[in-house]
């Protein structure tokens, strides 16, 4: 058997999962290594399920999810070589569990959000764009469900408040898409571009959401001020005390506020799921029901709404 190049095999299978639309910018690190193990340890055999554990334990968190996320990368270049190396071994699924567990949301209260913009005016220092681009932040991710990244990462030219829309130009897995406003969110994006250029100094960088000194929010800015706001606030993670909120649990409020006006307003849900997936930039409807949680108010209007179902059920035809 002659010597494998393992780094010219990943190169080809990195070229072609990137053209069928995918980025893998982590992933293609994350194989180097493995290329590097592969060409220590296996330059004249196959891969092996062996092979792609021991490399899966050396995540760097040491955690039995980034030890699982790993294989699973490992399982892809398995079966892309299985095509020319039929001694190939694939990795069993869920060999090493779950690469994904949901971690319980905090689904926040009308109340809550607008404790939060408030608060957030009050950030360090006070009065400075960061604490006005923290307040507009978070009531675009509550009115729209954007992805936080997707926030942070919008540029002036992304918000189109003429038209009445942004475009989300870098969303997940690089897709592109189109987000209808409504007028008051328009309105308020207009307002923070004005106060927002009189608050900021230095260059511009052409980022919509900006620091005090004119350089972009970026997500790990915003992620520790939304910390802050909480832990200020008081506001622990659900169930409580699990763990402080995220900047992503304003996009489960969105979908699960969203739903809920759907079933007070008497809309069929069914009918508009497909919609909201669009609006949110999933390609497939389960990943919207992922953002989905059993709170009290839209259980108890679904159950309102069941319970008049199963009434003119029981009426004799």
């Amino acid at each position: 058997m002659s010597v494998r190049c393992w780094h010219e095999r990943l190169d080809r299978y990195l070229a072609q999962r990137r053209a069928l639309g995918y980025l893998l910018a982590r992933e293609s690190h994350q194989l180097r290594s493995l290329a590097d193990l592969l060409e220590e340890h296996a330059a004249n055999a196959s891969f092996t399920t062996a092979l792609a554990l021991r490399w899966a334990r050396q995540a760097p968190s040491g955690s039995d999810m980034a030890q699982s996320r790993r294989l699973q990368i490992a399982r892809g270049f398995a079966r892309f070589l299985l095509v020319d190396d039929p001694g190939t071994e694939v990795p069993p699924q869920r060999l090493l569990g779950p690469t994904h567990r949901r971690v319980p949301p905090r689904i926040f209260t009308e109340s809550e959000v607008r404790a939060l913009m408030e608060a957030a005016d009050q950030l360090h220092p006070a009065g400075s764009a960061r604490g006005l681009s923290m307040r507009v932040l978070i009531g675009l991710l509550v009115a729209t469900g954007l992805r936080p990244g997707e926030g942070v990462r919008l540029s002036n030219e992304d918000v189109d408040t003429a038209r009445g829309l942004i475009v989300v130009r870098s969303g997940k897995f690089g897709h592109e898409r189109v987000v209808p406003l409504h007028e008051s969110t328009v309105a308020a994006l207009i307002s923070y571009r004005v106060a927002c250029a009189g608050l900021t100094i230095g260059s511009e960088c052409g980022a919509f959401f900006r620091r005090g000194n004119g350089e972009s929010l970026e997500i790990i800015h915003a992620d520790y001020a939304f910390r802050c706001l909480c832990r200020t606030l008081g506001f622990s993670g659900a169930p409580a005390g699990h763990r402080w909120p995220r900047l992503y649990d304003l996009r489960h409020t969105f979908v699960c506020r969203r739903l809920l006006a759907w079933h007070e307003a008497g809309e069929s849900v069914d009918v508009k799921m497909p919609y909201l997936a669009a609006y949110l930039g999933h390609q497939k409807i389960s990943s919207t029901y992922w953002y989905l949680s059993a709170i009290p108010e839209l259980m108890n209007v679904v159950s309102e709404r069941f319970a008049a179902f199963a009434a003119r059920a029981e009426k004799p035809l």
